[in-house]
């Protein structure tokens, strides 16, 4: 399931977030800026669905993903792959909230959350851990 590059993103974010209000720069003594931070976060979600959808076997470009996150669909494609590309966007979407609220916090319940978003429609189970093999 996607959900892992989901987490996998997941985590550099909240890394990245830690790094920008937790430490400074001693060299060229910039101060942290976090709207930037999440502004290029924001930027790259086209690249990190499409890495996503690829990753699960979708073959897609990256102009045909941009193309689905702006809500057009796109030829040759089933519509349960464009929905994986949309789950996705939405998965970092809730990642965003969260963090601008200040209320991301990589937990079990958070994780399941993530994968309910990003699964919906395509995971056997979406929002639980597989039960099963």
């Amino acid at each position: 399931m996607s959900a892992h590059k989901c987490i996998l993103g997941l985590v550099l974010l909240e890394l990245k977030n830690i790094a920008m209000t937790a430490f400074s720069d001693n060299t060229w003594h910039m101060k942290p800026n976090i709207a930037l931070a999440k502004q290029l976060a924001k930027r790259d979600v086209p690249a990190l669905v499409y890495d996503a959808v690829n990753l699960e076997g979708v073959a897609m470009t990256l102009p045909e993903v941009q193309t689905i996150l702006d809500g057009i669909t796109v030829g040759g494609h089933r519509i349960s792959d464009q929905n994986m590309a949309m789950n996705q966007a939405k998965a970092w979407e809730f990642i965003f909230a969260l963090v601008d609220r200040r209320e991301f916090k990589f937990t079990k319940e958070i994780a399941l959350k993530i994968h309910n978003i990003a699964g919906q429609e395509e995971a056997l189970e979406w929002g639980k851990f597989r039960s099963g093999y």
